[in-house]
């Protein structure tokens, strides 16, 4: 036999509370915390090992707002000598 009742549980979760740009400092999260805007770039690296019984992995992260990233980072990035890709998505 199976006894069954509603139990209210407890836990804790992480929030994005404040989300801006590492150069500017202009605010990346929209007015709704739950549907912010997509108009941001997130540059990141990750490095570490995998092997079949572990890994490791580390990631550097760097959030840039879209007008850092079409006025600083993408010149830079073509001086440098790189064609960045543009893809499109729709839904």
């Amino acid at each position: 036999m199976k006894r069954i009742e509603k139990v209210t549980k407890t836990y804790e979760s992480e929030e994005v509370l404040e989300h801006k740009c590492d150069l500017c400092g202009k605010d990346l999260m929209g007015s709704d915390p739950h549907f912010g805007s997509f108009d941001f770039a997130t540059l990141q690296i990750e490095e570490g090992h995998s092997y079949p019984e572990n890994g490791r992995r580390e990631k550097t992260i760097v959030d840039i707002c879209a007008d850092c990233m079409r006025t600083k980072v993408l010149p830079w990035l073509a001086q440098q000598g790189v064609t960045p890709r543009t893809e499109e998505t729709d839904w």
